[in-house]
């Protein structure tokens, strides 16, 4: 799940806040608009006071993850289309998709999570990798959001971008 609101101003610094939840959810609404520059700002950040408070060791580090452990986690152990299964009939019960989104305002947790307790990998925000594509610079997403179509959000859907976009349907995942 990306990082609520009131975890992106808690630990991002620099007194930034993303944008975020236009609606009810409040704190619990994933940060959006969120930079390549800015979610790695934030896993940093998150690494720090990790190990401040003795929770990892100082070779370890909260980061994004690569394109292989994103899809790893997302698939929790399956081999489908989707976390579910192949069958798209369920797509409403776990992703946020131009179909049901009503303008993204709903809190994180809202759909059900995977076979592994993830939840929005399908559909909610596009998600930065540390994946370079051959476009010098530009990076992969991974996820689909509340912008894209009911039929885009399979484990294998990507998208790539420049790190700089601060678009209000990217967010960031980290990994430890």
């Amino acid at each position: 799940t990306p990082p609520p609101s009131r975890g992106w101003s808690e630990r991002a610094g620099k007194g930034t806040k993303p944008r975020n939840g236009k609606g009810k959810g409040g704190e619990r609404n994933s940060a959006e608009m969120v930079s390549l520059a800015e979610a790695q700002n934030f896993c940093g950040k998150v690494t720090e006071m990790m190990r401040d408070a003795k929770l990892i060791e100082g070779g370890q580090e909260i980061r994004l993850p690569t394109e292989e452990e994103w899809e790893y986690t997302a698939r929790a152990g399956t081999t489908t289309k989707y976390s579910f299964g192949d069958d798209s009939t369920n797509i409403n019960d776990y992703a946020w998709h131009t179909g049901n989104a009503s303008g993204n305002d709903s809190p994180v947790g809202a759909k059900k999570p995977t076979g592994w307790g993830l939840y929005h990998v399908h559909g909610y925000f596009w998600v930065w990798t540390t994946a370079e594509q051959a476009v010098a610079g530009n990076r992969s997403l991974r996820g689909a959001s509340w912008h894209d179509e009911a039929h885009k959000p399979t484990l294998t859907f990507r998208r790539v971008n420049t790190p700089a976009p601060h678009s209000e349907a990217t967010a960031h995942r980290a990994a430890p």
